[in-house]
């Protein structure tokens, strides 16, 4: 499902005082990072995650051990406030998006007035002057014309010939005792022509810099909306025949596709099942209550539900009221719990276009962990030079689509899933040719780049999207509790653990966060076997 986010946070400014201090952001993170640290030394561990920072204890790598620190350590997270436990600092200011705007850094008025100011600097004379000239010059030119082209007698043609002549007579003598036009000196010619060829020089090196178009990029915090994103349901069903699995997450989804799976050869009913949306609203409405009680909750409402079919199944696109800034950490609770596929995990990435996903921002989550999510944004306003051209954000889609629609062509796919557009290919039967086929679609939109590979020119309105976390993945019973690459087992029903550490790290560019919550659900894998059975 997709939760378009509308947010009305800008650059916030707070003031520091005597009685409520503020302090930068590394401060205020550093001072937190103190404070949940002392608290947890005070609990005298005698061993540790190692998601936290490295100590004298060693790793927790006995089940009881492992889910009794996971208990405390979550205990901690809900129960500290750094702010009145350590008198820790609020932040003075808060950054929620950069807006990247290009300018012309030489612009035609700026190679105007250049072009002004080396004629009047080098030869003493003014665009003005010129334009004054050129346009005198005209007028004399086709005064002289009419004056010619006017139908005279022959008489009159020959009075003013000789008119003409004795005028050039009278003056050129006259002209012989006027000082002003006396020939200049040939040091004054030579510096005329040196200025006048250095204000040449000049102006050229001006209009050669014009037209290469030199750029500038400002940054300035803009208010934006939060990026769409879609959460789904990326199954990771079982077959209890083949495999001695504990938990559906344990086998990819596309395995229902054989026998003897009630989804056998029927993509389109397999990719159905995974979009029911059934009980959405009342799990997110229990979940809301429950932790309401110690954080602020900003509950999604839905509307404008529509489906969506992608390479992790169908996902549900709706949108969401906007979130007003809210001073205290905020908790968006999104529960998804579907009445046919039981066992459910997430799998969270954001909106490229508003019909294709980003593939390279993908994040899977097993239902019964809680992820601290950051997600950032960067906008890019580009110009559009003869040097560096770009087109509309509707050509480049274009573009972008042909070049994905070739290059799948070129893997010799033989046959389709639900999220592929074509009428000459039958829709795949097996397990192992959904897989060649999902295998060869993500391998095109992980590896393509549609400027340097296909030639296609950038858009001009460019919106750079990504996520950063910090994780600490808890499965079950067949499964690692891994942070990177660090790893123990943990025990089944063991507590999730909420971390705080993400919003420790210092990260550049942080526009927003908001917590995925996703809480343990409670059908069994044996509700499911007997689904499978009916």
């Amino acid at each position: 499902m997709i939760l378009l986010f509308k947010s009305l946070r800008l650059l916030i400014h707070f003031w520091t005082e005597k009685n409520s201090p503020c302090v930068d952001i590394s401060s205020m993170e550093k001072c937190h990072l103190e404070c949940y640290l002392k608290e947890i030394k005070r609990q005298n561990f005698t061993c540790q995650l190692p998601y936290l920072p490295k100590s004298k204890e060693k790793n927790c790598l006995a089940n009881n051990a492992a889910c009794n620190y996971s208990k405390q350590i979550t205990k901690i997270a809900w129960d500290v406030n750094p702010h009145y436990t350590c008198n820790c600092a609020r932040e003075c200011s808060k950054i929620i998006m950069l807006l990247l705007s290009e300018y012309f850094s030489y612009d035609f008025i700026a190679l105007l007035c250049d072009i002004g100011g080396f004629l009047s600097f080098y030869t003493g004379i003014s665009c003005i002057v010129i334009i004054e000239s050129i346009f005198h010059t005209i007028l004399k030119g086709y005064e002289i014309v009419i004056f010619y082209n006017t139908y005279k007698s022959r008489y009159a043609k020959h009075v003013i010939r000789k008119t003409e002549i004795l005028w050039k007579k009278i003056n050129k003598d006259k002209d012989i005792n006027l000082p002003q036009l006396q020939s200049s000196s040939i040091v004054e010619k030579i510096v005329l022509i040196c200025s006048f060829l250095s204000c040449c020089y000049f102006v050229y090196h001006r209009i050669v810099q014009y037209t290469e178009y030199p750029t500038n990029v400002t940054i300035k915090v803009s208010q934006d909306n939060y990026p769409k994103s879609i959460i789904d349901e990326k199954e990771k069903m079982m077959i209890h025949k083949k495999m001695n699995v504990n938990s559906v997450e344990d086998v990819d989804f596309l395995h229902l596709l054989d026998a003897p799976s009630k989804y056998a050869n029927d993509t389109r009913r397999l990719w159905e099942a995974t979009g029911d949306m059934e009980n959405f609203q009342s799990t997110a409405d229990l979940v809301s209550a429950f932790a309401a009680t110690s954080v602020a909750i900003i509950k999604p409402r839905l509307g404008n539900m529509t489906y969506f079919d992608t390479v992790f199944g169908k996902c549900i696109k709706v949108e969401s009221d906007q979130m007003e800034y809210h001073p205290s950490t905020a908790l968006v609770v999104l529960v998804y719990q579907p009445t046919e596929i039981q066992k459910i995990s997430y799998s969270i990435f954001l909106m490229k276009t508003e019909e294709r996903i980003n593939l390279k921002i993908t994040d899977s989550h097993p239902h019964n962990v809680v992820m601290n999510i950051k997600l950032s944004k960067q906008m890019m306003c580009k110009m559009n030079t003869p040097t560096n051209p770009c087109v509309t954000f509707e050509q480049f889609s274009l573009c972008e689509e042909n070049c994905f629609e070739s290059k799948l062509m070129k893997e010799n796919i033989n046959c389709k899933l639900p999220f592929i557009n074509s009428s000459h290919l039958p829709n795949c039967k097996t397990s192992i040719e959904a897989k060649k086929t999902s295998r060869s679609y993500l391998n095109i939109h992980l590896n393509i780049d549609t400027i340097r590979d296909c030639g296609c020119s950038p858009p001009f309105l460019e919106m750079n999207n990504w996520s950063h976390d910090f994780e600490a993945k808890r499965k079950t019973e067949s499964h690692d509790f891994f942070v990177g690459e660090p790893r123990l087992t943990a025990e089944k029903n063991c507590p999730p653990v909420r971390l705080y550490v993400s919003s420790w790290l210092k990260e550049e560019n942080i526009l927003y966060e908001f917590f995925i919550n996703s809480v343990e659900i409670k059908s069994t894998i044996d509700d499911a076997i007997k689904d499978e059975k009916n």
